[in-house]
Parts: C-alpha cells; structure tokens; sequence
C-alpha cells in the first residue's frame, strides 16, 4: 500500500506470512471463533508493529532506520450467515485504522530530530500517541456509522478513508 507516494506499509495475517493484497481483507481471513456473547456480525483485531534501528548523522543526531508492518489477528470472526459486502467494507475500514496508524507513525519518527541517547524511547513515545489516536478514531468509526448499519455515516467515512489513505 502507498501512501502519499513515498510511505509503503505491508500487511499480513498473524501467524501467516501471507500479505494481504494492497491491504484489502477478504472473508477467507476470518477465521476466529466467533464470539457468542457478541451483538456483533463481525469482529476485526488488528495490530501495528514496527521494528527500528538508527542511522549516524552528525554528531548527537540520529535518523531511524524503520520498518512498520500492520497485522489482521487470527481472532477475527464473522458471523458465516452475516457476511455481506457492506459487513466486509466495514471492516475494511477498522483494518484501514491499522494502515492509517502505520503511516502517520512512519511519518512523524522520518519528521523528527531524533538523538542517540533517547531515540528509542522518543520512537515508543511517538507509536504508542500514534496508536491510540488511531484507537480513539476507531471507536468513533463505530459510534458514527452504527457499527455498518448506518448507510449514511458508512458513506462518509468511506470518503474519509479514501481521503485518508491518499494523503
């Protein structure tokens, strides 16, 4: 997936190693046990991890040497009768939190003046806000679009993420 032209980002399903196509979830990838206590037709976990290293500049300063990679969990499920293409835009849009989550991460540590001596905890810092904006974001997804029930609220944050993912 590219973002802006210049950040990429892969994404796969935990405890495969393989990519999901320019980040598009399909139902084959839901394969958790569904959650009987849930009022939900569909649940999608995700997770961002990055791994990073540095590169010398001059002097005190560094720049991050960064990889970012967004995983669909294991757990996820669907409800086998409740799958629908709406159901499954849906949910592309909480995987799209991941992806957004990513790039804005990758994109503020490539922005910042990192130093050897706290470049680590200033890297943590950065994807920990980054992530939890992105967690905030998603519960509002839900609230606005009525968990994919509301068409209307669904339209727009398709829009957005189309927006979005195109910055």
């Amino acid at each position: 997936l590219i973002a802006g032209n210049t950040l990429k980002v892969s994404a796969q399903i935990s405890d495969s190693d393989k990519i999901i196509s320019d980040g598009k979830v399909l139902w084959d990838y839901y394969s958790g046990r569904v959650d009987d206590n849930s009022n939900y037709a569909a649940m999608t976990y995700w997770s961002v991890y990055y791994k990073s290293g540095i590169i010398p500049l001059h002097g005190d300063t560094v720049t991050a040497d960064l990889q970012t990679w967004t995983v669909l969990k294991k757990n996820s499920w669907v409800l086998p009768d409740k799958k629908s293409n709406e159901l499954l835009q849906h949910e592309q849009g909480h995987f799209h939190f991941a992806i957004l989550s990513a790039l804005e991460f990758k994109k503020i540590v490539f922005s910042t003046t990192l130093f050897k001596s706290n470049y680590a905890q200033k890297i943590d810092s950065v994807f920990k806000t980054t992530l939890n904006k992105y967690k905030q974001m998603e519960i509002q997804y839900d609230e606005e679009t009525n968990h994919s029930l509301n068409k209307n609220g669904q339209m727009l944050w398709n829009k957005k993420f189309e927006e979005m993912l195109t910055q």
